[in-house]
């Protein structure tokens, strides 16, 4: 069974062409097993016909294993495919890893394996992610926040969407969603800090860490028998993809809690994408910089309206406190005159999420 983290790399390639040529190209399997049509011709996912072969050649590679021994393996992977092929293409379907370096620093992660390769090497890479550093080969953003059936899914009219109550006719209590999910250090101190602030009474908040009874699920989504990730059944979609109505009914605005949070690279994932296409405003947690690179895509923020000077807030403490105070800010203005001041950013970046041409360099490279 193909697991929950290959099949991220799928709204990379949603977009080809049906009638596409293509020209001799090696596709792991995994990476194979998410284009549409897997008769084109020149294709390979056996290396040694894949030699043989004459002509343009180009190698997609896409990561599974995370731990500093697959990291390794992967790394000579590619050193093998960069001796074989004109060009390699390297996609991090996972790009929150960690491995060890030669130093010994336990915290190695995607721009320091990309820094393992010369400026001139034949290989690139690509992630749902923004390097916050400076690299030797390029990394081009993927836009995979969605699994491309909820991301299709939510284009259609009568999707969780339609289930969603105007702003202007809501009138409830609560402000603010704050969805912490899964155990980690980061999260235990926004859930403590918030209890013990007045913000709390303005919140509808969830940490089911271990446990999912202690979390919230409707009918409108799936209780997970462990983590989120989970996917629905058998379909590609994961249970953390699926807006819960009922939470969005009660709130006007969302806490954007990422896992990955690193002063090297920004991840974008469903988090992000949720909120983006419900139109709510949102406050994030993640890596320092992360509005300026979520900015960088040709998304809007939310600032003056939202004080987001907790963006380049270095320690994490301090911007933990100061995402709860801006949130308390925002939460002692009337929603009804926030929102419709939004109004503008909110449309803007849903438009964005669904309508840009996303992909362009990877595509470039596909079709080739």
């Amino acid at each position: 069974m193909l697991c929950i983290c290959c099949q991220l790399v799928a709204i990379s390639i949603c977009c080809m062409n049906d009638n596409q040529q293509f020209s001799n190209k090696f596709v792991d399997r995994d990476f194979l097993y998410w284009i549409k049509d897997k008769t084109v011709p020149n294709m390979f996912h056996d290396i040694q016909k894949f030699k043989q072969s004459s002509g343009k050649k180009y190698s997609f590679l896409i990561n599974l294993l995370l731990n500093d021994e697959g990291t390794e393996k992967f790394y000579s992977k590619i050193r093998e495919h960069m001796a074989i092929s004109d060009h390699v293409c390297v996609v991090f379907n996972e790009s929150g890893f960690y491995y060890t370096g030669d130093n010994g620093d336990p915290y190695h992660t995607v721009t320091d394996f990309i820094n393992r390769f010369d400026k001139n090497d034949n290989v690139i890479f690509f992630s749902n992610s923004i390097s916050l550093v400076d690299t030797n080969r390029p990394l081009y953003f993927i836009q995979k926040m969605l699994w491309p059936m909820a991301y299709d899914m939510y284009k259609e009219s009568d999707s969780l969407l339609a289930k969603l109550i105007d702003n202007k006719n809501k009138g409830v209590p609560l402000h603010w969603d704050v969805l912490l999910g899964l155990t980690a250090g980061h999260k235990d101190s926004i859930y403590n800090k918030i209890n013990v602030h007045p913000l709390s009474k303005k919140v509808f908040m969830k940490y089911f860490k271990n446990d999912p009874d202690q979390g919230s699920w409707s009918n409108y989504v799936k209780k997970p028998k462990q983590h989120t990730a989970e996917t629905i059944d058998t379909l590609p979609i994961r249970i953390s993809e699926l807006i819960d109505p009922e939470i969005y009914n009660q709130t006007y605005y969302s806490f954007v809690c990422e896992t990955f949070s690193n002063p090297k690279i920004a991840c974008f994932t469903e988090k992000f994408a949720k909120p983006i296409i419900a139109q709510r405003p949102f406050v994030v947690f993640a890596s320092v910089g992360q509005l300026a690179a979520f900015s960088s895509l040709g998304f809007k923020t939310f600032h003056p309206v939202i004080n987001e000077s907790y963006d380049l807030e270095q320690d994490k403490e301090k911007r933990i406190d100061m995402i709860i105070e801006s949130m308390y800010e925002l939460s002692q203005k009337d929603p009804q005159v926030v929102l419709e001041s939004l109004r503008p950013v909110l449309e803007h970046n849903k438009k964005h999420f669904f309508n840009n041409s996303w992909n362009a360099e990877f595509l470039h490279y596909w079709n080739s």
